[in-house]
């Protein structure tokens, strides 16, 4: 990105840093770079929502819940990173799609959102989508309370000045709790090695044909997010089975995977695969 220096105050040193610091990396991440990234996000999550509750203690509720609210979008970058390991390498408009989600507050609050819905929403893939597109119009609201406590400002239908200092214990212990089961769900899953590099790779196999016959978001119609919603459970359920056959998720992991149990999952598979194989000896 070109920087105008236009009073030419800046030496040629201070300009190439600083059009570095501007310029935003919208390209391929391998698998390695993935699994760094969400590790480091996840590191920042945790550190961010301790400085919350630092803050909490001194009595400074406004800043303690404006960081609860960027734990929510730090740890939000953590799913945007792992869903980005479904990416072929050389989908360029799908990448675009994936970093604009990355660097935006609205998708980064909706996806850590989403991780607090309980195990049961997820039974249903229509009414999730539904519900996590609801809340992507809500995610406006998440980032306005975030500047909220830090900032003043006037409300524009009750014609008064809005002060941090109204945030109340309340507040703060409202996104405190939604923080906490965002943030404990990504770093579970990281303890079970879903985030690890072999995972994040066979997501990549798994997904890929799917994902290079996806449109670009701007660009998605109706009966793309049917498909979606028709092959979504499909590849969810060879993913999680590939992660068993290779060793890196016990069967027997406490895990619901689309509201259903690993373990019945991997039964209702296994059941699957032995009427394939009587079909296929009978003809």
């Amino acid at each position: 990105m070109r920087f105008r220096d236009t009073f030419g105050i800046l030496s040629d040193e201070e300009r190439a840093a600083i059009e570095d610091l501007l310029e935003k990396y919208k390209g391929h991440l391998s698998i390695p770079q993935i699994a760094e990234g969400i590790q480091k996000a996840l590191e920042n999550a945790r550190r961010l929502f301790e400085d919350a509750a630092v803050l909490a203690s001194s009595g400074r509720l406004a800043r303690s819940m404006a960081l609860l609210i960027a734990t929510m979008e730090e740890t939000g970058k953590v799913s945007v990173l792992a869903s980005m390991g479904r990416i072929p390498k050389d989908n360029q408009k799908l990448w675009a799609d994936a970093w604009e989600s990355f660097r935006k507050h609205q998708h980064k609050s909706t996806w850590s959102f989403v991780g607090t819905y309980p195990d049961e929403a997820r039974a249903c893939p229509a009414l999730l989508a539904i519900a996590a597109g609801q809340q992507l119009t809500l995610a406006e609201v998440c980032e306005r309370l975030r500047q909220y406590g830090l900032y003043v400002d006037f409300h524009a239908s009750e014609k008064r000045w809005l002060s941090p200092q109204e945030v109340s214990s309340e507040d703060v212990d409202r996104w405190r709790d939604r923080a906490e089961i965002a943030l404990a769900r990504a770093e579970g899953c990281a303890e079970l090695g879903l985030f690890s590099e072999r995972a994040i790779e066979l997501q990549r196999e798994v997904y890929c044909d799917f994902n290079n016959a996806r449109p670009r978001r701007k660009d998605t119609r109706p009966d793309d997010v049917e498909r979606a919603l028709e092959d979504g459970p499909r590849l969810a359920t060879t993913y999680f089975r590939r992660l068993v056959e290779e060793g890196i998720l016990p069967a027997e992991t406490d895990l619901n995977i689309l509201g259903v149990p690993l373990n019945e999952l991997m039964r209702d598979t296994d059941l699957a695969g032995e009427s394939e194989e009587a079909t296929d000896s009978s003809t």
